[in-house]
């Protein structure tokens, strides 16, 4: 054993850069995952504890959530919970979902928020969107210890002085494509995070151009865009921050077709009423007298959903209708001295609607049935809630199967199929 003590410690003396140190930390990670998390922790410089984390990441993507929370809080930590959040790193760039998908805008932990729970079929609109020209030469970081880091970091600062096309020139010089589209998707939430608004064309246009993960890194910018959310109770002063948000994102389409920016700002509008309503104990419809027509399916979905999880709808259809619509039937308009930020949702996917018809998204990351009037909509969000409660409301959903109305009939079809499938 003493001999084995000094042979260790002799070569703890032969690897005293921080590169030779990641590179012994990679060899001995798959044997010994737990003494490489103690040895990095223990690397008294954040800098160097940096380069390894951010290595074993790179590496290991996925697996190193525990090696992250041991970090001491600094660069190092903060890299290492951004790269292990990002589980499409891992290879398959397809959407990944939750372990536990939850339901109807259940608040996400702090940090790095996970992919959102997101179907096959319900994807935003693809339209490349163009950069200005870079206004400076891209960072090439030759020379760096942690080039990757150093590439991030560049891009992040570029972003912050506007130069969008500066920022994807140097996410570029990654070796690996994927890495590349993560450096161009880490500043574009930056962008969005500092500048809300304002840094949302770039942001869009840096998240176009990052091929692995397109939806992921827009999906995740709409949630970070508003500077806040106002609770449903907000007056039409507060409001106005939102609307305004609303245009920056339709005027960064404006070169696609009008249905490319009209589906972003739905989804805009569908993650910010998730956001507002889980903030209430009292949801009703004082939004729709403060916010404008585009977003008013987006009140009653995320009403719907707030009142199931609060226990406040049960009973027949018609029942259920009438609480909803007695909730949004009623106004209290008062100012809001501060609003909170916002965050991603998660809701259970059960898929798209395949009734023929209007679609718009349902808190963020389904899609579902839009209704021609505000009657039929609020149908729709109803069949949606019941779907996703805890447990699911079948006989709701098994009484709308017999509903008049072609549409609805089908949903509730669908929806029940779908509980089903997923052992509801």
């Amino acid at each position: 054993m003493f001999v084995l003590t000094l042979l260790l410690a002799a070569c703890e003396r032969d690897c005293q850069t921080a590169t030779c140190k990641a590179d012994r930390a990679l060899a001995e990670w798959p044997a010994d995952a737990a003494g490489v998390t103690s040895r990095v922790v223990a690397v008294p410089d954040d800098l160097e504890r940096t380069l390894i984390a951010g290595r074993l990441c790179e590496t290991f993507p996925g697996q190193t959530g525990a090696l992250c929370a041991a970090l001491p809080q600094g660069a190092s930590r903060v890299r290492c919970e951004r790269l292990n959040g990002r589980p499409h790193l891992g290879g398959d760039p397809s959407l990944t979902t939750p372990a536990t998908p939850m339901s109807g805008g259940a608040p996400v932990g702090v940090g790095t928020p996970p992919v959102p729970n997101v179907s096959a079929n319900p994807r935003l609109p693809r339209f490349t969107l163009t950069f200005p020209p870079a206004k400076r030469p891209a960072v090439a970081c030759d020379g760096e210890a942690d080039r990757g880091a150093c590439l991030d970091a560049a891009a992040v600062a570029a972003v912050m002085s506007g130069d969008f096309g500066g920022a994807n020139a140097t996410c570029a010089l990654h070796v690996e494509a994927r890495y590349a589209d993560e450096c161009r998707f880490h500043a574009a939430e930056e962008a969005v995070g500092a500048n809300h608004g304002e840094g949302y064309a770039g942001a869009a246009a840096l998240c176009t151009v990052s091929a692995s993960f397109v939806e992921e890194c827009l999906v995740h910018v709409l949630a970070r865009v508003p500077r806040r959310v106002f609770p449903p109770y907000a007056a039409k002063s507060d409001a106005a921050e939102a609307v305004a948000t609303a245009k920056w994102i339709r005027d960064a389409w404006a070169a696609g077709e009008p249905e490319v920016g009209a589906s972003h700002v739905a989804r805009f509008w569908a993650l910010y009423f998730a956001n507002a309503y889980r903030q209430t104990e009292a949801p009703d419809g004082t939004p729709l007298d403060t916010y404008p027509e585009e977003a008013w399916p987006h009140v009653r979905a995320a009403a719907a959903m707030r009142l199931r999880e609060l226990g406040r709808l049960s009973g027949s259809l018609p029942q259920q209708q009438a609480k909803l619509e007695e909730a949004l039937a009623h106004r209290e308009e008062r100012g809001a001295r501060r609003g909170k930020p916002q965050d991603l949702v998660f809701v259970s996917d059960l898929g798209a609607p395949e009734s023929p018809g209007p679609v718009t998204w349902f808190l963020g990351s389904s899609q579902r049935a839009l209704g021609q009037d505000a009657g039929v909509d609020a149908l729709f969000c109803l069949l949606e809630s019941a779907a996703r409660g805890q447990p699911p409301d079948r006989s709701l959903l098994e009484e709308a199967t017999y509903q008049a109305d072609p549409r609805v009939k089908a949903e509730a079809i669908r929806l029940l199929a779908a509980v089903d499938a997923a052992g509801g």
